[in-house]
């Protein structure tokens, strides 16, 4: 407080012993500033000269000024130090025989109410000046006291210091105050409630609990973006794990089969593999191990051919129990953790140019990949065999998805290659292979898809193998493309505008992920991802890429046109041109920032849920367009064209072909098979059409029924076991969910509903 002489301490003294002052001195400092007509209000006043008396006395000791713009007034500096004291001294008074309340503190402890620990916790985490801190507490102190209550906890007086810091408008210091965690009915409901799928164990449990901690962490720590995820404007895919990793990643097998540097981890540096059955024991544990770094798909290029040198000597019986042993492992290790596993494996039939003459040296003896095309096809044909048997049990594996590379024209590869025919005889039955179509030539160097279909290939640095192994898709998010329209009202220019305005916010949140992940990175928290090979990280964060979905694309169409892409020629030359703009506003950006942005249709998050339901909280009815029900309303995912649309294939394939080259992040083509599947020739001479399109990458999808009593799965959704006629509640189905494989009881309402309304094709 400033110096004063006597007389005017005093003269302040004087000023503060009537009660009207001391409320209006108590009224300023809640409020900051207040007319002469609300204070009249405020203290009960019925005579206007009263007030005047009060308050030209308070101006006179120097305690309240009025400004002379606004008209309000304020406290001077002494005022607000005053008034920092009354509320104190009034509390004192009030509660001196009054025993303060114990409270459960967050090492376990019960203590008595201490205010200063309200006022260090407010200075730590909020940088609030002290003085403020002070008056803060004092009103928590007085909120508490007034309670009369014997025993809170701290999170209860934590709610209290945010709802004081709400009530005197601190929104900064409110924002960097408040308590991430879970609310205690969601955590009983998640913890005793029955285990719904995919909650099949403890530790699922326990991961989702943490999810919700660091999803508020992640939504609170960057508000802008934030904000935007919250709206449903974007959404950043996994936000649970935004912060702290990477979505997917594409393994280089040979550093830990052949190169085996002196910097790899513990676990894999006991010594090189001298057989297959130690180099697929080693890949069990890299996935393992990796798993904890990802949020999503990790994947094996070249599976069949980097193991292709292990296998000589071997016959095909020994090769098919290994893998058999190698894909059992996979699956039951991820299923006792209760999750799905989401590991691909890409194949190449033969061996192909860029790998011929790379040398290797096993067990003493060196020679080239070229050398080894009979293993690799031996690896192929022993997996394929495995995975067409199944499970023990009679279910599909889900693991791994299986991407089989084709460059060449299939009926010559059938030729060629036999397994060509063994492929699509799965691709019938189970409908879990898909297709990478390298024959095209916007396809560059090495290309590989994994299970969600994100695509990587060997432009960015023209390097096949800085670009498309030891890397990986980093970040991914998705804009709400219905939105941009509702907001458009029909106009083309401010569709366009409006479209770039969300990529760059899009870009911008990813740019954030990819300035904390090198953190993370240089302080160590990638120690598998980082370890040195050659003088780089194992993990390229250079080459990594980062992914913008545009979801519900047709919706968006259909609103700002009236007319759905498969309805209207020129409504699908608009989205051509949108997916024009995007990829080329997309690709500037890459340039500008030396990031590796790309445009997909494909993401490994479902938001189409969430978009919907959140414009359906801001738009009318008559202006929204959505796939579904009112009450459960969604947006196509990850294709031109919804699923329910009944139209020819050809026509689907004309409209998907026109975008795919655009969307080098990630795309996909998904055949729906009805029953009965066909032939494997059919199904050969049908991938050469689309081989022979410009479709990237396809699927043939077939929906599946299992029974576990009777171990037996049937093609189609039966409505009871052909065999021991047990109902659907006793069955579980298998299909494809977008991109990857799962029981329907794992699929969201809005998945369920769409699978219902597919269109199915007999080829």
């Amino acid at each position: 407080m400033p110096k004063v002489d006597a007389t005017t301490f005093n003269l302040i003294l004087s000023t503060l012993s009537h009660p009207v002052r001391v409320q209006i001195v108590k009224m300023l400092s809640s409020k900051g500033s207040a007319s002469f007509t609300s204070m009249m209000n405020g203290l009960n006043l019925n005579s206007s000269g009263r007030l005047s008396y009060h308050l030209k006395r308070l101006i006179k000791s120097g305690l309240t000024v009025q400004d002379q713009e606004t008209g309000r007034y304020v406290l001077t500096e002494a005022g607000k130090i005053l008034a920092s004291i009354i509320e104190p001294i009034e509390d004192l008074s009030k509660h001196k025989h009054t025993r303060p309340p114990l409270v459960r503190t967050s090492e376990l402890q019960l203590e008595p109410f201490n205010k200063d620990k309200i006022i260090n916790d407010l200075k730590r985490e909020t940088g609030m000046p002290s003085r403020i801190a002070n008056e803060v507490a004092s009103e928590v102190e007085r909120k508490i006291m007034n309670m009369k209550i014997d025993y809170l906890t701290g999170p209860l007086i934590r709610e209290i210091v945010v709802s004081t810091l709400l009530e005197k408008r601190f929104e900064d210091f409110r924002h960097k105050f408040t308590r991430l965690g879970m609310p205690y009915a969601d955590a009983a409901n998640l913890i005793e409630g029955p285990l719904k799928a995919p909650v099949s164990s403890p530790l699922h449990i326990q991961k989702r609990a943490a999810e919700a901690l660091l999803e508020e962490y992640t939504l609170l720590s960057e508000r802008t973006i934030g904000d935007a995820h919250i709206s449903g404007a974007i959404n950043l895919s996994h936000v649970h794990d935004w912060l702290l990793k990477l979505n997917t990643i594409r393994h280089d097998i040979r550093v830990f089969l052949v190169s085996a540097p002196e910097s790899l981890p513990l676990q894999f540096s006991a010594r090189k593999p001298q057989s297959l059955a130690e180099a697929l024991r080693l890949l069990l544990n890299l996935i393992t191990a990796a798993e904890a770094y990802l949020t999503s798909d990790q994947c094996i290029d070249y599976f069949n051919v980097f193991l292709a040198p292990y296998a000589k000597g071997l016959k095909y019986e020994e090769v098919k129990n290994l893998l058999r042993e190698f894909i059992y492992t996979l699956n039951l290790n991820f299923e006792f953790k209760g999750f799905i596993p989401s590991v691909t494996i890409n194949l190449e039939l033969g061996i192909p140019n860029n790998l011929s003459n790379i040398p290797i040296t096993l067990n003493g003896r060196g020679d080239a990949y070229a050398a080894f095309a009979d293993e690799a096809e031996l690896i192929t044909e022993a997996l394929l065999d495995v995975v067409m048997e199944g499970d023990i049990l009679g279910r599909p594996f889900l693991s791994p998805s299986i991407v089989v590379k084709v460059r060449d024209d299939p009926l010559k590869l059938k030729q060629v290659y036999p397994v060509v025919e063994k492929i699509h005889q799965i691709a019938a039955t189970w409908g879990i292979i898909a297709f990478a179509n390298l024959t095209l030539p916007w396809q560059i160097g090495n290309v590989n898809y994994d299970a969600h279909f994100i695509r990587l290939d060997s432009k960015w640095h023209d390097d096949w193998e800085l670009d498309s192994l030891r890397t990986g898709n980093i970040g991914e998010v998705a804009i709400n493309v219905p939105r941009i329209a509702y907001e458009a009202k029909g106009s083309d220019d401010t569709l366009f505008t409006l479209l770039i305005h969300s990529l760059n916010a899009a870009i911008d949140a990813l740019i954030v992920k990819q300035r904390r992940l090198l953190n993370k990175a240089k302080e160590g928290a990638f120690p598998l991802l980082c370890f040195n090979v050659a003088g780089k990280p194992y993990f390229n964060f250079e080459s990594g890429s980062y992914n913008i979905t545009l979801v519900g694309l047709p919706e968006a169409i259909k609103a700002h046109t009236g007319y759905f892409l498969h309805e209207d020629s020129s409504s699908l030359a608009l989205a051509v041109k949108l997916v024009k703009l995007a990829a080329s506003t997309i690709d500037e950006r890459a340039k500008d920032a030396g990031v590796r942005f790309s445009l997909a249709q494909t993401v490994t998050e479902d938001p189409s849920t969430r978009f919907a339901i959140a414009d359906s909280k801001r738009y009318p009815d008559k202006i929204r367009v959505y796939q579904g029900t009112p009450s459960n309303p969604y947006y196509t995912l990850s294709a031109p064209v919804p699923a329910a649309a009944q139209i020819p294939l050809k026509k689907r394939i004309r409209i998907e072909e026109a975008l795919h080259k655009f969307s080098t992040g990630g795309h996909a083509l998904h055949v729906w098979l009805n029953e009965p599947p066909p032939p494997p020739a059919t199904l050969i001479r049908y991938t050469k059409k689309l081989c022979e399109s410009n479709v990237g990458a396809f699927s043939y999808s077939r929906d599946l029924t299992y029974c576990p009593s009777c171990r037996k799965t049937y093609g189609g959704v039966k409505k009871r076991c052909l065999q021991c006629g047990s109902l659907p509640s006793s069955l579980t189905y298998y299909a494809r969910e977008i991109t990857t494989y799962k029981p329907l009881d794992y699929w969201s309402p809005a998945a369920k509903h769409e699978f219902k309304m597919r269109a199915r094709y007999i080829l």
